[in-house]
């Protein structure tokens, strides 16, 4: 029999599996959730304001709305985006 299929290697292997499954599900969830919302931004006109993280602010505090330090966490967590506290604070 193949090692693989060995109930021992199924069972060392299945949470890591499993975690990564899921966390492929919540990347689907969360990048479905901001194709549509950009379609919003884009269709109110907000895409004609020329602010480099407006849309990022709008879409994160709809998607998870929270202060504005959590909604810097909530960028750099789920989509790797580095956004400076204070450049929020001045807008």
């Amino acid at each position: 029999m193949l090692p693989l299929f060995e109930k021992e290697h199924l069972a060392r292997h299945e949470p890591e599996e499993t975690a990564r499954v899921l966390g492929n599900i919540n990347n689907i969830l969360i990048n479905g959730t901001q194709l549509i919302l950009n379609c919003v931004f884009h269709s109110i006109g907000f895409d004609t304001i020329n602010d480099d993280i407006l849309k990022q602010l709008v879409i994160s505090r709809i998607c998870q709305p929270s202060s504005k330090s959590g909604t810097v966490n909530y960028l750099k967590s789920y989509f790797d985006e580095d956004v400076n506290l204070s450049k929020i604070y001045l807008n």
